[in-house]
């Protein structure tokens, strides 16, 4: 019989990434009170829990790194909890590249991250000491509808990017931190000041945005993409933005001066959907550029 529970003692500081994965009967993971574990360990071949059957894990504060992979293909995985005063400040991602074979010249693109392909990941609170997320992190996370921080979060950016491939295979691309994902509302950190293009591009039952009170945001990316002469003369344009092709309907921060827009950041989103600013910043958010194109742009008393 395969082994289906473990308790890690508390004085392991580190657990190499071939370890414990893929042991499909492994359904229980524990750790032993005042666990010194820093790092839960990844790579492109698979991290330390990849592939297990468990179906949910608190992470001890000790932790401070989880590296890309470290839960990869955790398709049982429903619930991931941390333990009071997390230390955790990476969730990381990374992209491999490669040939499709010794003898091909077709590339081949791998991403992976802390999380990814987790499908039965169904919620997630970030730890308030969390700093950085990486753009694949929930990549595959098909199932994650809430996102939650911590009060007094660290987090800076909200991680995403798009691009075309014109070679053999033309097709657009995008990741982002919580693209795709069926989130259907969230509260974004005050901490945050950059959210990238395409970080929830994709995420089509988003409904609501709302960012913490004193939102220190600066930008919010997005930019199109010349898709190149395709069937003789026509020409492709692909649109990338950090809200694109959302459900937004409300979408509400408290910044007096508008954050920079980049082109294309809320492309595609409803045109019913309502913004709710300071009433004394509603004349500069009608007037900045891609806020003006929210059809209806109110007070946040109103």
């Amino acid at each position: 019989l395969g082994v289906k529970s473990i308790t890690i003692p508390a004085n392991v500081e580190d657990i190499e990434s071939n370890e414990l994965r893929h042991i499909s009967s492994l359904e229980n993971i524990g750790f032993e009170q005042g666990s010194k574990l820093k790092t839960l360990r990844g790579g492109k071949d698979g991290g330390v829990f990849s592939g297990c059957n468990i179906v949910s894990i608190k992470i001890p504060a000790s932790v401070e790194t989880i590296e890309a992979g470290a839960f990869a293909g955790c398709r049982s995985l429903t619930t991931i909890s941390f333990e009071k005063n997390s230390n955790l400040k990476d969730i990381r991602s990374e992209s491999a590249i490669g040939f499709e074979s010794a003898t091909s010249d077709i590339i081949r693109y791998s991403y992976y991250g802390a999380f990814s392909d987790c499908s039965s990941l169904t919620s997630i609170e970030i730890p308030a000491s969390v700093e950085t997320i990486g753009v694949y992190a929930f990549l595959g996370c098909h199932s994650l509808a809430k996102v939650t921080f911590e009060k007094g979060s660290k987090l800076k950016e909200i991680s995403g990017y798009g691009y075309y491939v014109e070679k053999r295979y033309p097709a657009t691309h995008w990741h982002g931190v919580f693209s795709d994902c069926p989130i259907t509302s969230i509260e974004i950190p005050a901490s945050v000041e950059s959210i990238e293009e395409c970080a929830f591009q994709g995420c089509s039952q988003l409904a609501s945005v709302t960012f913490e009170k004193g939102s220190k945001l600066k930008t919010i990316g997005g930019k199109s993409v010349y898709g190149g002469v395709i069937s003789g003369s026509k020409v492709y344009y692909y649109y990338y933005g950090g809200f694109a092709s959302t459900a937004l309907q409300l979408f509400v921060i408290d910044a007096e001066t508008p954050p920079l827009c980049n082109n294309y950041a809320f492309y595609g989103v409803n045109s019913s959907a309502v913004l709710k600013v300071p009433s004394k910043s509603v004349i500069k958010y009608k007037m900045a550029s891609e806020w003006k194109n929210f059809s209806s742009i109110l007070g946040l008393d109103e």
